[in-house]
């Protein structure tokens, strides 16, 4: 899949107003104010974060205030619409297989539902090696290919594969 593939259509479901969606909605919330509350308590203000496919930036908003805050995704589309609204962040369009970043720079490298659309995971994680400091932490998540959401979006598009 090409990365014309996340455009608005990829998205939608994040826009629109659907039963499922508002569920959905909520469930980013929590899953994102958890991790806010986690890196509160185990960074330092300041602390540069890395978001590896930060889509429509849900965490972005939660860390706004006591973080470097840094996002790259590869849809132009979720860029653009992230940056409406989050216009003093590092929004950045890049492949996670090649951060475009210095070595040893950040504290925390985030990848929520991401690995599993690469064409090769291994080169995502050298290079979020390459790039987390040596004390530093990736925290990653994948979804449960046999859960209930993923049931109920069986035929949405948001479940093919693509490759960064």
């Amino acid at each position: 899949m090409s990365t014309n593939s996340f455009d608005k259509d990829y998205f939608r479901e994040s826009l629109c107003a659907g039963k499922f969606i508002k569920l959905s909605k909520a469930a980013k919330w929590a899953q994102y104010y958890f991790w806010k509350r986690y890196c509160n308590n185990n960074f330092l203000l300041g602390a540069n974060i890395l978001e590896v496919g930060c889509g429509m930036a849900f965490l972005c908003k939660q860390l706004q205030n006591r973080y470097s805050y840094y996002g790259i995704d590869i849809s132009y589309y979720a860029l653009n619409y992230s940056k409406i609204e989050n216009k003093e962040f590092n929004l950045i369009n890049a492949s996670a297989g090649n951060l475009p970043f210095e070595s040893n720079y950040f504290d925390a490298i985030v990848a929520f539902d991401v690995v599993e659309h690469l064409k090769d995971p291994r080169l995502f994680f050298s290079e979020a090696n390459r790039v987390l400091r040596k004390d530093g932490l990736i925290i990653v998540s994948t979804p449960n290919t046999n859960s209930l959401g993923v049931k109920l979006k069986s035929n949405s598009i948001s479940l093919i594969p693509c490759m960064y």
